[in-house]
């Protein structure tokens, strides 16, 4: 199973960084992007991972979840790219925000990953949202310092109460991400 951690996005907001994606596509030349529904915040990338180790992450995940409390993040007005610029690798966006607690979140995630075993991507944590993958822009709209020069509607802020284990799988040729299992934060003053 290729297994990851993430903060999954509301419908709503789901759409909104469709509308980006509409404006991206209109900048590009080429490229591929994320459908809609697997838009989703990654807290760590766990790979392909053996069901019965993955069942094992369950309890500490759990652990985490019960220590933490709601935040609100907003997204960044400035898209911005990881990679060389032809192709571009990704397209980003950025957040905003209470970001000292998802920081805080991200770490107890690795730690319980960690506590159950299991290797994981190790990468500096730069919080944002892939849009696109394997863009070619024109000249001009690559900026300096990993900025891309597209205006883009700013997709509304949301509050985070939970994270989910999600699974990425291939159906019918492409890539689909579902929750296996859901960790919500207790509410904030019970």
């Amino acid at each position: 199973m290729r297994l990851f951690i993430a903060i999954e996005l509301s419908a709503s907001v789901r759409t909104a960084l469709e509308s980006v994606q509409q404006e991206i596509r209109r900048k590009m030349i080429k490229g591929r992007f994320s459908p809609g529904s697997n838009l989703h915040l990654t807290l760590s990338f766990l790979g392909e991972t053996k069901p019965e180790l993955a069942q094992g992450l369950t309890p500490f995940l759990q652990e985490v979840a019960n220590l933490e409390k709601p935040f609100s993040l907003r997204f960044a007005k400035q898209l911005r790219y990881f990679g060389v610029k032809k192709p571009v690798g990704v397209v980003w966006l950025g957040l905003h925000g209470e970001l000292k607690p998802l920081r805080q979140l991200q770490g107890l995630v690795v730690q319980a990953v960690e506590k159950a075993g299991l290797s994981q991507e190790e990468r500096p944590y730069i919080p944002h949202i892939t849009m696109a993958r394997n863009c070619v822009f024109s000249p001009e709209v690559l900026l300096a310092q990993g900025e891309i020069e597209i205006l883009t509607p700013r997709p509304p802020a949301f509050e985070v109460t939970g994270f989910s284990l999600m699974i990425s799988e291939l159906m019918e040729g492409k890539r689909v991400y579902r929750a296996l299992e859901r960790f919500t934060f207790p509410k904030a003053g019970l």
